[in-house]
């Protein structure tokens, strides 16, 4: 998890293209595709993508392990089945969520998950002073989201002014910034090895 901009989608990438043996759990979301970039996301593979109505409707059957809304704007959830799917393989589990999202899955009873150790990694692009992190994280949320009013572009930092604050609260934190991404793959790797070793 991490703050938007700091490179999280890139990072599980990375390691998923290192491990093939992990998997990633694929999440739900309201938001709208995002088909203005080199690869087109497409539902059902990068994400499964709901109208509103839809959503809200699986969150009340109990659909998902944890739902949250995201800049007051757009909800993600992870379904129960694809979780549970990964589970029951024994696969290393890789899944992007946000705080809230991790907090919620931390909560339920283990034995409900199939007794899976869960850890959280938290993915910043530079280091704690915001002179140094939050230029990067803006310039990044704008190359990403072109067009996007500069007044969602500001709800996003105070968003990620926030996470922020929590970020030396989980397992790892991960400095992923400029030109140095192999190296924040490499160090999540090294992180889930130990754990992997360890059990």
């Amino acid at each position: 998890m991490g703050p938007t901009g700091s490179g999280k989608d890139a990072v599980c990438k990375g390691v998923l293209e290192r491990k093939p043996n992990f998997q990633k759990c694929r999440t739900a979301t309201t938001r709208e595709r995002r088909t203005n970039q080199p690869n087109p996301e497409i539902h059902g593979v990068h994400q499964d993508f709901h109208e509103p109505d839809d959503f809200h409707q699986k969150r009340r059957e109990g659909y998902f392990l944890e739902t949250c809304q995201v800049h007051g704007t757009d909800w993600y959830g992870t379904p129960r089945k694809n979780f549970m799917e990964l589970v029951e393989q024994g696969a290393v589990i890789i899944l992007n969520v946000d705080m809230n999202g991790f907090d919620a899955i931390k909560a339920i009873d283990p034995e409900e998950l199939g007794d899976v150790e869960i850890y959280g990694i938290f993915v910043t692009a530079g280091e704690d002073d915001k002179g140094k992190w939050e230029p990067v994280l803006r310039a990044r949320v704008i190359s990403r989201n072109g067009g996007t009013a500069p007044a969602d572009i500001d709800e996003r930092m105070n968003t990620a002014r926030v996470e922020m604050e929590r970020q030396y609260s989980f397992d790892h934190r991960v400095v992923n910034a400029d030109g140095e991404l192999e190296d924040a793959i490499a160090d999540v790797l090294a992180f889930i090895e130990r754990r992997l070793i360890g059990k």
